[in-house]
């Protein structure tokens, strides 16, 4: 099998409908990179990474959303790119790692998610007035 052809993580970010809202970044260690040198530079760059992120664990995987054949290891591999290409290595080494242990689970959890929001194509996604990951995600909590 050849190399695995990744979407370019700046296209999928130029893609990302302004009104959808992610959860931000998913990291128990976001709270010390604020303390690190140039933690507010760190954090931007982690929080542009989890938006692709999260958009591709949601409404990216939707039938005509144009990304719907990405799948989930090509996603956490954009994030771990997004994050080496603005020089964090340490941080996609540990996040990737992360990713490989709990991804999935996110994955399946948000699959239901969408069920329940009636997101079953890209069309239905851009048609929900609340395109708030969080405030979606709380209504409709799952055990």
């Amino acid at each position: 099998m050849g190399a695995v052809s990744v979407p370019d993580w700046r296209k999928v970010l130029q893609a990302i409908p302004p009104d959808f809202r992610d959860n931000g970044v998913s990291s128990p260690f976001a709270p010390l990179y604020g303390f690190l040198y140039w933690g507010g530079k760190r954090r931007a760059d982690m929080a542009k990474a989890a938006r692709i992120h999260d958009f591709g664990y949601l409404p990216a995987r939707l039938p005509g959303s144009g990304y719907e054949d990405v799948t989930r290891p090509e996603w956490d591999q954009m994030y771990r790119q997004c994050l080496l290409d603005n020089d964090h290595p340490t941080i996609a080494r540990m996040h990737i790692r992360g990713l490989k242990l709990a991804g999935g689970r996110a994955w399946r959890k948000n699959r239901r998610l969408m069920d329940k929001w009636e997101w079953y194509v890209y069309d239905d996604f851009l048609r929900d007035t609340d395109k708030t990951y969080v405030s979606k995600a709380m209504d409709h909590a799952m055990p």
